[in-house]
């Protein structure tokens, strides 16, 4: 290393000089470029500095690099994250990408995989250069070309579930690649991070974060199949397989609402998980694992060590180990703790995540937010759905509130028409931002710790007409009303009743002045019904 370095040191100047006097051709140009990205991903010292000499000399002569050159140089500038806002980059890009676009049928599977993968790391958004890419990667799969690789595939997926590419030629293409993927043989055959690769490709691709609860019904019946495939591929390797490979698995299954496949490798997964040391357990992974458990309505219940984990995960947020950066992962924790009401640590968990968000909240004040507003809200909904009220927690979702709403109502002010925190918006949910509402005015024992301000507890339009949106019967609900009709109680049940005071019920049976007036609420594993007086 010492003698590279050396070298480099000695080399570097005579690059970035030669590149400044337009010395190098068009292949010294792509190689050089490319060189500098495998160097400063091998943390070598100033490669970005001789990338981007390097790139303006190759500025406005991207039509003439060869398809070789074009998909080596975007796999580069996707591999430099700290260029990605330079304008002589975007630039540079911008003339790779139409390159690219002309050149792909004369591409390999290497060089589309390539373009595909850097694309989307630059963060090139959906439009007709993916279109193109999976026209010719469609092509290669369906001909079978014998230099295509798992690796090529699963690349090209990344980048459609990436950048959320959702145009009827990229779903096709993932469709035929679903379809190769269920031959006889096929999956036993692939390495399990191609496996686990594709199927989370599938599910983040075909299933919009809005739609996840009707994840199943959104996806082609041989993407389902793979995916189902894939979760007895991972039971059958849970010894063998990387456990993040597992967790991607699990968070696909969770995504496509495959209930048997849940049942059966979700607690295995968890199992496993919790045998690994302290420090092998991942933010990401818990994350991954806990918000499947939540998503498919597993509760503590069904996983035997999931508490093993939360208290994992817990001491890492104690000791400092998760930061300000992961402030997306920490919501997600928080929110499925409260959902699949996970128990033990888990209270103690969601009040340190609110903890370390108040205090970047604060801390934050008129620069660049770490925390949005919306995983902001999902925290607050964290706490009053588990309910962790302590004073601090209770200010948290008192000022998260308040964020909020001042999120929605610049918004409005702006003429922002992403509306009411869908995908594409870093906006609050509508929806957890009504329950907050409803606590703050309405929850005593929080009303005690954290009353609202006058001007803040009045009317606000956009959570007052929210109604009962984005609700979804669970199967125990169901099963409640079955057994209601078939007491001869058809006549008084009513579903998803909005009561006097603004909250939303399961169920009721009305009128709710008659003796035997009730409205029964499933809140995750607990139920509870409120009789009138």
């Amino acid at each position: 290393e010492r003698q590279r370095r050396m070298l480099l040191d000695a080399v570097c100047p005579i690059v970035k000089a030669r590149a400044s006097d337009g010395e190098f051709s068009i292949l010294d140009l792509a190689q050089s470029i490319w060189s500098s990205a495998k160097l400063d991903a091998m943390r070598e010292p100033g490669m970005q500095d001789v990338a981007l000499m390097l790139i303006k000399a190759a500025s406005g002569k991207a039509h003439e690099f060869k398809p070789h050159s074009i998909s080596v140089s975007i796999w580069a500038l996707g591999m430099m994250e700290g260029l990605h806002r330079d304008l002589a980059v975007k630039r540079f890009a911008d003339d790779l990408i139409a390159a690219a676009m002309a050149a792909a049928p004369k591409m390999n599977p290497q060089m589309v995989s390539n373009c595909a993968w850097g694309a989307a790391r630059m963060s090139v958004p959906p439009g007709p250069f993916y279109d193109v890419i999976a026209t010719a990667a469609t092509e290669q799969l369906l001909e079978r070309k014998p230099a295509l690789t798992d690796q090529h595939v699963a690349n090209v997926l990344w980048a459609y579930a990436k950048v959320e590419v959702r145009s009827y030629r990229a779903l096709k293409h993932m469709v035929a690649v679903s379809e190769e993927v269920c031959r006889p043989n096929r999956l036993s055959n692939m390495q399990s991070h191609h496996i686990a690769g594709i199927v989370w490709s599938f599910a983040r691709a075909f299933i919009p974060d809005q739609e996840s609860a009707a994840g199943k019904d959104l996806l082609p019946p041989p993407v389902q199949a793979a995916i189902a495939l894939a979760a007895t591929s991972a039971q059958g390797g849970l010894s063998s397989w990387e456990p993040r490979m597992l967790a991607w698995v699990m968070w696909s299954v969770a995504r496509a609402s495959l209930q048997e496949q849940s049942r059966s490798l979700f607690p295995q997964v968890v199992e496993r998980f919790s045998h690994l040391p302290p420090k092998d357990m991942a933010l990401q992974d818990f994350t991954m694992i806990s918000w499947a458990l939540a998503t498919v309505e597993m509760y503590r219940g069904d996983v035997p060590g999931i508490e093993a984990l939360t208290g994992t995960v817990l001491e890492k947020i104690r000791s400092g180990s998760a930061d300000d950066l992961q402030g997306s992962f920490l919501a997600v924790i928080a929110w499925s703790c409260a959902k699949a009401d996970l128990r033990g640590p888990a209270g103690e968990l969601i009040r340190s995540i609110a903890e370390l968000a108040g205090r970047s909240a604060a801390g934050s004040r008129g620069q660049g937010r770490l925390w949005s507003e919306r995983h902001l809200t999902m925290v607050a909904w964290s706490i009053v759905v588990h309910r962790q009220y302590s004073q601090a927690a209770a200010r948290f979702v008192r000022d998260a509130y308040i964020a909020g709403v001042g999120c929605y109502r610049r918004a409005a002010a702006s003429g922002d028409g992403r509306g009411r925190g869908g995908e594409g918006s870093s906006l609050p949910y509508i929806d957890q931002l009504a329950i907050v509402r409803l606590a703050l005015l309405r929850d005593t024992d929080l009303v005690a710790l954290a009353p609202l301000p006058e001007q803040w507890a009045g009317p606000v339009p956009m959570l007052e007409a929210t109604g009962v949106a984005m609700v979804r019967e669970s199967l125990l609900q169901k099963d409640v009303e079955r057994t209601l009709f078939n007491l001869g109680w058809k006549d008084r049940l009513q579903s998803e009743a909005v009561l006097e005071n603004g909250l939303t019920v399961d169920c009721v049976l009305r009128p709710l002045s008659h003796p035997s007036g009730t409205a029964a609420e499933r809140n995750r594993s607990a139920h509870s019904s409120m009789r009138a007086p």
